[in-house]
């Protein structure tokens, strides 16, 4: 069974152990979609707590990207799997703790014909997926003639652990929107040599608001920032920035007591100080999707990222999760 299977296959899993009744609504367009295989080594987003008491997410990246300039190069043709199993927990009113550990599988990209009928259907562009090879795993970062990342074997391994502490400094009503505070660090367990963590410790501070929570009003937004200090990265010749910056905007609908549909642009400053665009600038996705609410403490929730910036993050993200609420 290959990685993609494997991650949905979990996540499934768990979902079938549930029965069904409406639930209260989670966060559910944050999960950090951007797996390109040099910014997925940090901590780039610091994002409000999701709601979710304990959650389990797959991300599928499929990666086509590539640039020269000179002796420098950075392709990126593959695919990214990641599961990430999350437990939170408030500690009084008005603050939330949270645990996430991560799992990747770096894997040839298994799942090309179907990104190439999904382009046709939406008439996206298809950028260097037309001059590659199919079901080709080749990463390659290169400075000066020299091989700075060069990966053509599967690979798999635990990622880098992230803890946050969320700090409610306002609570929503149907008046006033919710504002919380975030600090989060990004700890080294992950493996440099495999893509699975950078090996050095980012610590960040976010801040978003949430509008408020009127009952009449099926339309809820939300906008946020953060800033990452980022650690020395155990990969020689990979030059990480000293700091990251990120932003988000976001809308839901609650279509019905169980259902909400909703999209989110993101965008982050460059991680990797490169003149290589694809690596060294900044970069942005959108995401849409929804949250089934099946359970009254349950919650099935489904995404799909798509590059704004084309070839600075993947070029689409597939995303399935279950979350619960105590």
């Amino acid at each position: 069974m290959n990685s993609a299977l494997r991650g949905v296959g979990l996540t499934a899993l768990i979902t079938a152990t549930a029965l069904a009744n409406p639930a209260r609504a989670t966060d559910y367009l944050d999960g950090e979609p951007n797996l390109q295989p040099t910014t997925s080594l940090f901590m780039v987003y610091v994002n409000a707590a999701d709601g979710a008491d304990l959650s389990l997410d797959t991300h599928i990246a499929s990666h086509a990207a590539r640039e020269r300039r000179g002796d420098r190069l950075a392709l990126f043709d593959g695919e990214t799997t990641r599961v990430s199993l999350s437990a939170s927990r408030s500690m009084g009113e008005r603050w939330r703790l949270d645990i996430s550990a991560r799992y990747f599988w770096i894997n040839k990209g298994v799942l090309d014909p179907f990104i190439d009928s999904w382009h046709k259907a939406f008439g996206l562009p298809e950028g260097i997926r037309d001059d590659r090879p199919r079901d080709v795993l080749d990463f390659q970062v290169s400075d000066n003639g020299s091989d700075i990342i060069q990966l053509g074997a599967r690979q798999r391994g635990i990622g880098d652990t992230r803890l946050r502490a969320h700090y409610r400094w306002r609570e929503a009503d149907a008046e006033h929107g919710e504002i919380t505070l975030t600090t989060a660090i990004k700890l080294p367990t992950g493996d440099a040599a495999r893509l699975t963590g950078s090996g050095g410790v980012d610590v960040g501070f976010g801040l978003n608001y949430r509008s408020a929570a009127h009952p009449d009003n099926r339309w809820r937004w939300s906008v946020g920032g953060s800033m990452t200090w980022l650690g020395d990265s155990d990969i020689v010749g990979l030059a990480e920035r000293r700091a990251a910056a990120s932003a988000q905007i976001s809308a839901d609908y609650r279509v019905t007591s169980a259902l909400s549909l909703g999209a989110r642009l993101q965008a982050h400053s460059a991680v990797i100080d490169s003149t290589l665009n694809n690596i060294g600038a900044p970069a942005a996705q959108l995401i849409t999707g929804g949250e089934w609410r099946f359970h009254e403490r349950w919650a099935l929730r489904v995404t799909v990222a798509e590059d704004v910036i084309v070839e600075h993050s993947p070029d689409v993200t597939f995303r399935i999760g279950i979350a619960q609420r105590y």
